[in-house]
């Protein structure tokens, strides 16, 4: 019965090293560029603790689609972004609605503008 257990929590921690947050290296990147473009009036911690506010809710509220293109925008890659929409057939106008919802959400509820 022991090793039946041990057995279970070996694959269950596997399971779970193997599913890691895909999004996890661009939630880095974006906080420390949102830290970038804060106002320099807000403290070093209303700052970090403002950027993870936004980057959690645009992660919790954009599909993948949303999540790749809002990436684009904050890489400054047009040319990029442009032959993604076109080689994935990508409706701009329901993916412009998506990201709009999302900021705002964003923007309501942590408290910021962008």
């Amino acid at each position: 019965m022991t090793n039946f257990k041990t057995l279970i929590l070996i694959t269950a921690g596997l399971i779970l090293v193997g599913c890691g947050d895909p999004r996890a290296d661009d939630k880095v990147e974006m906080t420390n560029s949102l830290i970038g473009e804060m106002s320099p009036g807000m403290t070093s911690d209303e700052k970090e603790e403002t950027a993870a506010c936004v980057v959690d809710v645009l992660d919790a509220e954009l599909s993948d689609t949303g999540w790749t293109a809002i990436m684009f925008m904050l890489r400054n890659d047009r040319e990029g972004a442009k032959a993604w929409a076109e080689d994935n057939d990508i409706n701009e106008d329901a993916l412009e609605g998506e990201l709009e919802l999302a900021i705002d959400k964003a923007e309501e509820n942590c408290e910021t503008r962008f």
